[in-house]
């Protein structure tokens, strides 16, 4: 049995997407999570690193993914109950209810932007109520936000047409984390 220590970062597993709607398609074994200190934060990056063979860009969402002190992390379950209606509609018909990756994909997206629209709503929200370089600290922070959850989820890829769904779950699950922790912020 491998232990994989946490400490901040909340739940590596919830980081590495094994979760969301297509979670039953992806099965770990062997694994526990075990709760500990901030000290084995560089153990866990370490496991992580070693475990999953994680790309630095993957490593760096992690990091970026910390909520500010006091802000929980979303979970997962979170993270799944901001899905609209539309995505289980859409994966529930067609051929994506066959499992048709392009299809499946097409409805992935489709959730993307919409909750990308609500992630701009909130950064939008946000920046209203900020002074000069408070909205310079928040667009810095964001252009590095984009540019390292588009690393991360390009670092799923595995090849094949499954990365037409995983890469689309990738960018979905990291928008809603993303808006999540940027309404807490706004609060």
């Amino acid at each position: 049995m491998i232990t994989i220590l946490f400490a901040s970062l909340g739940s590596i597993f919830d980081s590495l997407h094994l979760h969301g709607p297509l979670a039953n398609r992806r099965q770990l074994i062997g694994f526990r999570l075990v709760p500990a200190g901030a000290g084995a934060m560089a153990l866990a990056m370490s496991a992580a690193l070693r475990t999953f063979k994680m790309r630095l860009p993957a490593l760096a969402l992690l990091l970026l993914a910390c909520p500010a002190r006091g802000q929980a992390e979303p979970t997962q379950q979170q993270i799944e109950a901001e899905y609209s209606p539309a995505l289980d509609a859409c994966l529930r018909s067609g051929d994506a209810a066959r499992g048709v990756s392009v299809a499946m994909g097409a409805c992935m997206r489709e959730e993307l932007a919409l909750q990308d629209s609500r992630l701009n709503a909130a950064y939008a929200a946000i920046m209203k109520s900020l002074d000069r370089s408070g909205r310079a600290a928040l667009r810095a922070e964001e252009r590095s936000w984009i540019k390292q959850r588009d690393a991360a989820c390009n670092d799923v890829a595995v090849g094949g047409t499954i990365d037409l769904v995983d890469i689309p779950n990738c960018l979905l699950d990291e928008t809603i984390r993303r808006r999540i922790l940027l309404e807490a912020r706004g609060r």
